[in-house]
């Protein structure tokens, strides 16, 4: 008896169901596993038919894992920029409370910086009066030159007492009132360091009194 003659187009059907199934990763790993579990089937035994297992997974699979692994930076970055965008803040916000003195420094930070700053001026000024007495006795001995040279080392710009010795060395008037000298008056140097006197010991605090230094001007000319 001749069998029944199969479809033509239902035939077509089923081979590319096959191909379909050989291609399907979930297939394959299904497969595996029915063959694990039945050692006896065809595709344990090793059938030519059976398709090879896979070691390893797509490129397209690798790609997805690449970018899956890529993503936890990504989002530890997102979540460390507001972080330091909210410490920059807070950082800017002290300073401009700080700055507008709505915040102070402790009182033991005060209290050390006065005592450094005041230990700082008594030095200055004991180092001043030693230089002082040393010009007067260089001056008393006659040597002008020395005197005047020791004053201009010592930033009589900006010193009070200094100008005004400094000036004394230049005023012909008290270059008179020496025993000797080896240095000549210069009345318009003396005028010079006297009025620098004057306005540094007026930016200090202390009261001035400008007709004395006119009287001290006069007196040169």
């Amino acid at each position: 008896m001749r069998g029944v003659q199969e479809d033509p187009g239902l035939a077509e059907v089923k081979a590319v169901l096959r191909k379909l199934q050989r291609l399907d990763p979930a297939a394959d790993a299904g497969r595996d596993r029915a063959n694990q579990s039945n050692p006896g089937s065809v595709a344990a035994r090793g059938h030519p038919s059976s398709p090879p297992l896979r070691a390893d997974i797509s490129v397209f699979d690798r790609k997805h894992a690449a970018i899956a692994a890529a993503k936890p930076k990504t989002s530890s970055k997102r979540r460390i920029a507001p972080q330091l965008f909210g410490a920059g803040v807070l950082i800017g916000g002290v300073a401009i409370l700080f700055a507008a003195g709505m915040i102070h420094l402790p009182k033991s930070l005060k209290t050390g910086t006065q005592t450094e700053d005041a230990g700082a001026t008594a030095q200055l000024k004991e180092s001043e009066s030693k230089l002082l007495a040393e010009v007067r006795r260089i001056l008393s001995e006659g040597d002008v030159i020395l005197a005047r040279s020791r004053l201009l080392r010592s930033e009589p710009e900006r010193r009070a007492e200094v100008a005004f010795m400094l000036a004394q060395s230049h005023d012909p008037n008290y270059l008179q009132s020496l025993a000797k000298t080896n240095g000549l008056p210069d009345p318009a140097e003396a005028e010079r360091w006297y009025k620098r006197w004057h306005e540094l010991a007026a930016q200090s605090g202390l009261e001035m009194d400008s007709g004395r230094l006119q009287r001290i001007i006069n007196a040169m000319h």
